[in-house]
């Protein structure tokens, strides 16, 4: 059984983007990811769709967000709504128990 001997190297292209301030060689030989717009995936919730929306493009201008992403990014997604209308009730829930 192998043992892991560490935190596992960090991609390239996130080396890229935060400045390798190690200023080691960067992995040339890293197999490439097609950058790109995933596709969505079906059976996302109406809520997790619009936060689809509003992630996809600023991952695609940081250039972070490959074709390859799509699932993870879903389920990322479908996680973040219940939090957020949790929250929204909540607030709402407050601002009405005020006005009593």
């Amino acid at each position: 059984m192998e043992k892991n001997s560490g935190r596992r190297p960090l991609p390239t292209a996130t080396k890229k983007l935060r400045g390798n301030a190690g200023k080691r060689k960067l992995n040339d030989a890293e197999p490439p990811h097609e950058p790109g717009e995933p596709e969505l995936p079906k059976g996302l919730s109406r809520a997790a769709k619009q936060e689809w929306r509003r992630i996809v493009p600023e991952l695609l201008g940081r250039g972070v967000l490959a074709k390859l992403d799509g699932k993870a990014l879903g389920a990322y997604c479908q996680a973040y709504t219940p939090r957020s209308k949790r929250r929204r009730r909540s607030r709402n829930t407050a601002s009405s128990s005020r006005k009593h």
